[in-house]
Parts: C-alpha cells; structure tokens; sequence
C-alpha cells in the first residue's frame, strides 16, 4: 500500500511539472512569434542613423528590453511598439501583423515609405495607431474599420488617399488625424455624398479641388485648425445642403455666392477667427 500511495503522490507531481513546464515553453514559443514578427520588420527598415538596432541585435539583451518595446509582463506578450522620430528609412513589414497584442504602434517621424501594410486589421487590441509624417501613400486600408479598440488614429502627413469609386461617405470625425488636405481629396470618389471630417487637427488651407465632389450634400471640416479665406469654389457644389466650417481660423469674406446653392440650408461658420 505504501508503495501504491508513493506512486500516486510521484505521478501527480510529474503531472504538476509537466504542466507548468509545458506552460513556460508555450508562453516562450508565443514571446519567439512576437520576436520573429520584430525581426522582420526590422529587415525591412534599411537605414538606421539612431542605432535602435543594437539592442534587437544583441544575444543578451530579452526582447522585453529591447529599444521601443514593451511588454505586459503578465501575458508575456509586445503590446507598445514605439520607434517614432528616429529617422528610420524603409518599408512597413506585414509581420507585424503577428503582435496579436498590440495595444500601441507609433512610426511616426521616420521616412518610412511604401504604402500601408496589409495586415493592420487584425491587431484587433490596438488603441493608438500613429504612422504620421512618413512617406507613405497609396489608399488608407478599408480593414482599420475592424480595429474597434481603436482611440487614436494620426495618418497625417504623407500622401495617403481614400480612393474608391464606390464610396458614399467618409467618416473620419474625431481621429486626430492632422497635417493638411491634400488636394488629392477632389478625387476620391465622384459618389461621394458626405465627409466628417470634423475634430481632427487638421490645418492649412481648404483645397479648391474638394469642389470636384460635385454630389456632396454635406460637408463638415468643423473644429480644426483651417485657415485662410473660404474658397469661393465651394460655392459651384450644387447638391450641398449643410456645409460646417465653425471652430477654425478661417479669414476674409464670406462667398457672396453660397445664396445661390440651391440646396443649402445650414452654413455654420461659427467660432471662426476674421470671417467678415
């Protein structure tokens, strides 16, 4: 009998062990993933003038430690990836798409070029996302409208476009976008019926070539930072209806013109700087 209970005891010891060692090497092989998606998209960065790479490159150093990362110690798992305003030249790999933990990812300030990478979409955790002040262009990908979690969102400063021929509406109201409007945006889609893009620090000068939007019945660049005089050119959109441009520091005078739109029936310009 004893020996019956001193074997029991052993198995259920070994099972413990087992486990817990079972354990470690599944969070191990789960925190080498997240290395190997680092390690890709380190090879696609081809200049480096900051040296960042010196800690991802050293055999002794853990990846928890490496410059720009951090971990949540108790998943084990990257969830900040910070490299921003270090000069980095490169593309954007899809690998890191692998970070399934990823709650913050900022690029921004390098000369990273190319366009998005795909792969975006499913780091479903992410709440910040900055790739501003990049060379990036090309199409803003449909799939960050699966990042729910999403809070922050700061593209600006590149020569990204939204560009589909079937787009009735752009929605982008509160993302904190800022850098300018690119003329650019007069193409995105002649469907097009309604932009928000309202609350987004954006600044500079409203583009005559919004006006190409020859369909669009509302337009909202409220609570930016938009300055200079109001393009007369706005006044040739014939299906608008609401036009909201208060809260900005726009100046000169008011379009005489806006009484013949037909349709338009609210033009708010409140809160607005010089406007005469």
């Amino acid at each position: 009998m004893g020996y019956s209970k001193f074997s029991m005891y052993n198995f259920f010891f070994l099972v413990m062990v087992f486990s817990m060692v079972l354990g470690q090497q599944n969070d191990h092989q789960i925190l080498l993933n997240d290395r190997d998606s680092l390690i890709s998209f380190m090879f696609g960065i081809v200049s480096d003038p900051h040296h960042l790479w010196e800690s991802w490159n050293s055999f002794t150093i853990h990846l928890c430690n490496w410059t720009g990362i951090v971990c949540d110690k108790k998943i084990k798992r990257v969830v900040d990836l910070d490299l921003s305003h270090h000069s980095l030249r490169g593309t954007i790999s899809p690998a890191l798409s692998g970070l399934s933990f990823l709650k913050i990812l900022d690029l921004s300030g390098n000369l990273l070029e190319g366009k998005n990478p795909a792969g975006l979409g499913y780091l479903l955790k992410l709440n910040q996302l900055s790739l501003s002040s990049n060379l990036l262009e090309g199409k803003i990908p449909n799939e960050l409208g699966f990042l729910h979690e999403l809070k922050y969102l700061d593209l600006g400063s590149n020569n990204l476009s939204v560009n589909s021929s079937n787009l009735q509406e752009l929605e982008l109201a509160g993302n904190n976008l800022g850098g300018e409007l690119h003329p650019i945006i007069g193409n995105i889609s002649m469907n097009l019926a309604q932009i928000h893009l309202d609350d987004n620090l954006i600044y500079g000068l409203i583009p005559i070539q919004i006006s190409n939007l020859s369909n669009i019945t509302l337009l909202n660049l409220s609570s930016n930072h938009l300055n200079g005089t109001i393009p007369p050119e706005l006044c040739q959109m014939g299906k608008l209806e609401r036009l909201y441009l208060s809260n900005n520091s726009l100046s000169g005078s008011i379009p005489s013109a806006f009484v013949n739109v037909p349709q338009l029936g609210l033009l708010d310009l409140s809160k607005t700087s010089d406007l005469d």
